[in-house]
């Protein structure tokens, strides 16, 4: 398994920091991690080897331009981990910048489903839904990911 943090950050994609084994303190300290970072915006998650390394290859693919093979490796690190709340995310993004908005929205739903305090998501569901015209939801969720943004 895999230890991943998320920051949260607003406006940006979602960070993915890999913790080298050796340095990650949930491992330190026993699994005390949830309660040390409680209050700071950041979720601790566990995943697997495999949907961590397909999540890496479709984060290059992105980078890379290869919006269809960075679909294909989010996909396979969901049949592992469909959990992964950051790859739903992702999912959305990359769905997003293709123009497939109505798939970006279910992706973006679905992450908001296993992870609700997310400042991101909540903010990019809404740029894709002002983009197909659905201003007064979009509206609503920007501001909602904003005031998670800011704590409220």
């Amino acid at each position: 398994m895999v230890t991943v943090l998320y920051c949260k950050l607003l406006f940006k994609h979602t960070h993915h920091f890999p913790l080298p084994w050796e340095e990650n303190p949930w491992h330190q300290n026993g699994g005390n991690l949830t309660h040390n970072i409680a209050n700071t915006g950041k979720t601790v998650v566990t995943i697997s080897h495999n949907a961590d390394y397909f999540f890496r290859m479709a984060h290059q693919a992105v980078h890379a331009g290869d919006h269809l093979h960075a679909l294909e490796y989010l996909d396979r690190a969901l049949e592992t981990d469909p959990h992964f709340a950051g790859a739903w995310h992702e999912k959305g993004n990359c769905l997003d910048d293709m123009g497939r908005c109505d798939e970006a929205l279910a992706c973006y739903d679905k992450a908001l489903k296993l992870d609700p305090y997310n400042a991101e998501t909540w903010y990019n569901r809404g740029l894709t839904l002002r983009r197909i015209g659905r201003e007064t939801e979009a509206y609503a969720s920007i501001n909602r990911g904003i005031d998670l943004a800011l704590g409220r």
